[in-house]
């Protein structure tokens, strides 16, 4: 098998995951990142289906429930903190997960678990470093890095998230012009905030999730998670219209972003209070996801392709993480078979590039496709304090009657009959 020489931008999770299925079929892996170390900040992640699979062929689950949440499940709570539904965690190990996964981890957690398997196989990591511009030159690519340096690999992977310059380069423009917007990138008008805060357990607390749908006027939902006994995580969602107090924030102004998050739940009731006063005095591991799906062709040109959040968006579905390890997985595994049957003497990168798509396509593309066309849970209801009233009682009487069990037990575990597919190869080489 002939050895690749592959270049990863971006040491995240689908960075990471894939980063160890190539070094695993002994090619050499180079992983990029432009932060002077391994981000592992972000709050709590979880894997379901597809993703948990894609986990167990890693031989990580083991390492993965040792580090996992032990979160019991998600209630709902109404805006005088009253509660009214809890749906428990399904522990079974069969059927799909509840609200609450069963590998529920911290993201910092998870891509540590996934950096040292790539190490283990001899993955080398770059960081302070990131992608200035490429050129195809055959069946080779030249990379040029920001730190001046070039690489000449035959592969180049974006790895690098919603806002990729590897995609960015791949549609011929290297950077975004006057704010201009990247083309590929549809926004969702959905904004969410993520943050710890410092709240000791008290006694007789349990690790479990809780969140609050507030009526109108606006659109906001809040949720509430605790990882350890010192700290708890806060989630605040909101759909932002297009005159909202986050329409004109720029991405990554974290204070701007803070004070339309706090002009946004003030006074909402709940833990609103606790969430604002966090905001305004602490809260440095504060983050707004600016969600978005990715619409391309292609996830490839030449021999320069996508993975993750690069390639496919993230959608405010849950599932951005276990479709980021299955993309990872599939793409090595059609390298692995293209080289396996010698591609019948065509250019190996170019059958296994068109592979990836075609075999992973009609699992994710479908999500891209109804995140860019129909409505939100946002608009799928009325957001009067009656309408969410009724959904409220529903769901309290379906916690009651643990409609949720029989709802598990009907759900199918893979994305519409989508199968994993086994590459032997890659597993066991």
């Amino acid at each position: 098998m002939a050895c690749l020489r592959v270049l990863i931008v971006g040491a995240g999770i689908s960075g990471n995951a894939l980063a160890y299925w190539l070094a695993k079929q002994k090619h050499t892996v180079t992983v990029i990142e432009r932060h002077h170390c391994l981000r592992v900040n972000g709050l709590q992640l979880d894997l379901r289906g597809l993703g948990i699979e894609v986990m167990k062929l890693m031989g990580l689950e083991e390492a993965v429930r040792a580090k996992c949440v032990p979160e019991e499940g998600m209630g709902l709570v109404d805006p005088t903190g009253r509660k009214r539904a809890f749906f428990p965690a399904n522990r079974s190990g069969a059927g799909a997960q509840s609200i609450t996964s069963e590998f529920e981890i911290m993201r910092g957690d998870l891509c540590q678990l996934l950096t040292v398997a790539a190490v283990s196989k001899g993955v080398k990591y770059r960081f302070s470093t990131g992608v200035e511009a490429y050129m195809e030159k055959g069946s080779t690519v030249e990379v040029r890095l920001t730190d001046g340096s070039t690489q000449e690999v035959d592969l180049l992977v974006g790895c690098d998230g919603n806002a990729s310059k590897v995609r960015r380069l791949m549609s011929g423009g290297g950077s975004l012009r006057g704010g201009e917007q990247d083309p590929a990138l549809v926004m969702l008008p959905e904004k969410i905030a993520y943050y710890t805060m410092d709240e000791p357990m008290q006694k007789n607390e349990k690790y479990e999730a809780w969140g609050c749908v507030f009526p109108g006027p606006g659109k906001r939902v809040m949720a509430t998670r605790r990882h350890n006994s010192d700290r708890i995580q806060m989630y605040l969602f909101v759909k932002d219209p297009s005159n909202g107090p986050l329409s004109n924030v720029k991405r990554g102004d974290t204070q701007e972003e803070k004070a339309a998050f706090i002009k946004l739940f003030r006074g909402c009731g709940w833990r609103a209070a606790d969430a604002v006063r966090a905001l305004e005095t602490a809260a440095e591991d504060f983050y707004c996801q600016h969600t978005g799906v990715v619409k391309l062709d292609s996830w490839s040109r030449g021999h320069v392709t996508l993975v993750g959040d690069a390639g496919y968006g993230c959608p405010p579905d849950g599932f951005g993480t276990s479709m980021a390890l299955v993309g990872a997985y599939v793409l090595a595994g059609e390298i692995n078979r293209a080289q396996d049957t010698k591609a019948g003497g065509r250019d190996m990168l170019a059958v296994a590039l068109k592979a990836y798509e075609e075999t992973f396509g009609p699992c994710m593309k479908p999500i891209v496709k109804t995140y860019s066309a129909q409505a939100s849970i946002f608009d799928r209801i009325p957001w009067t304090p009656f309408t969410l009233g009724l959904v409220t009682n529903a769901l309290s009487i379906a916690s009651y009657l643990r409609l949720d069990k029989l709802a598990l037990k009907l759900m199918p575990n893979e994305r519409g009959g989508w199968k994993l597919p086994r590459y032997e190869g890659l597993i066991n080489p």
